[in-house]
């Protein structure tokens, strides 16, 4: 086996290692501005802060559920007529984040803040909606080195989603960042794909 084919063959094997397929306990219901919601990938990154940061050292674990059904593997690109919801858990002291049901509604609960955003494209692949929720509540029922899963409820000023959700870890999506408007800027249109 040449280098070049062991280096194709290992990166097709952590990009299949990034999608979730509906039928492995990833089930999400609901509409954004009236448009329904179908999720057909998840995927979730982690991150934290050390020293010699002047701010105090944080956790951080984003979990991402996409109408994208190739999220992991195409972040950071944008999807004409695509939903994203993405859910972002920051526990302050650098300490792992664990399992357990938090408020997804941007306030500190022991030390742990939960906040929620939902960004949806229209067909040229300009921002249609980027909202925060408003209310909701997230179950982190396991978190590994390998995947994070759990259940959510989210209720945006457009909408609302529910669900569960198997996320494995993908290093495609820590490196794209966090959704937002930014996305929507004209120059992005350079990373909208089919």
């Amino acid at each position: 086996m040449t280098t070049a084919s062991a280096i194709a063959l290992v990166s097709a094997a952590l990009v299949a290692g990034c999608h979730v397929h509906p039928g492995n306990g990833d089930t999400v219901t609901g509409a954004i501005a009236g448009v329904v919601f179908t999720a057909r990938d998840a995927y979730a990154t982690q991150s934290s802060s050390g020293t010699p940061s002047p701010l105090p050292r944080t956790s951080s674990l984003v979990i991402v559920v996409t109408s994208v059904a190739d999220g992991c593997a195409s972040a950071p690109a944008l999807r004409a007529g695509s939903t994203t919801v993405e859910v972002s858990i920051t526990r302050q002291g650098g300490e792992p984040i664990p399992s357990g049901t938090y408020d997804a509604d941007g306030g500190a609960q022991q030390g742990v803040t939960v906040t929620a955003l939902v960004q949806r494209t229209d067909a040229a692949c300009r921002l249609a909606s980027f909202e925060a929720s408003t209310a909701g509540t997230l179950s982190l029922e396991v978190v590994e080195p390998s995947h994070v899963s759990g259940s959510f409820s989210l209720t945006f000023p457009d909408g609302s989603v529910a669900g569960s959700f198997e996320a494995p870890f993908c290093q495609a999506g820590a490196e794209a960042g966090a959704i937002g408007p930014r996305d929507a800027a004209p120059e992005a249109a350079a990373l909208c794909g089919p």
